[in-house]
């Protein structure tokens, strides 16, 4: 983590996964190890988060997902956000994006049942903590 003032803090991370998977001949494996080798090559994200004030926290996560090969889904950016406020210390009430960027993507493809896409979400929280 990386915090260049009190209230600002940032976060990050990147995986790389390459992967050579050989299905033995005499595997009765269906689909010839595909599924189990059907990951993204790259992944990256950010992560902000900022207290305004002593009562307001605001944070966003922006992501990026490579492509996955076989079946193929194509590679994607993301952003969700949040915007928090703790008016007493015990109750937090937020405001939550997700997928703030595109109206929805693919993030793979299951042998079954149909293949479902990840649509922009938005909602509302109350948190209470005793």
């Amino acid at each position: 983590m990386y915090q260049p003032a009190n209230w600002l803090r940032f976060r990050g991370g990147y995986t790389f996964v390459k992967k050579d998977l050989k299905v033995k001949p005499t595997s009765s494996d269906l689909n010839e190890g595909r599924v189990e080798s059907n990951d993204p090559e790259h992944q990256f994200l950010i992560q902000t988060m900022a207290d305004l004030g002593d009562k307001i926290e605001f944070g966003f996560v922006t992501r990026f997902v490579d492509d996955l090969p076989t079946p193929r889904v194509a590679s994607y950016w993301e952003l969700d956000a949040r915007l928090s406020w703790r008016p007493i210390e015990f109750l937090e009430l937020s405001v939550v994006g997700q997928n703030l960027l595109n109206d929805e993507h693919l993030e793979f493809i299951p042998s079954s049942p149909l293949p479902r896409k990840i649509e922009r979400n938005i909602y509302g929280k109350i948190t209470c903590r005793f």
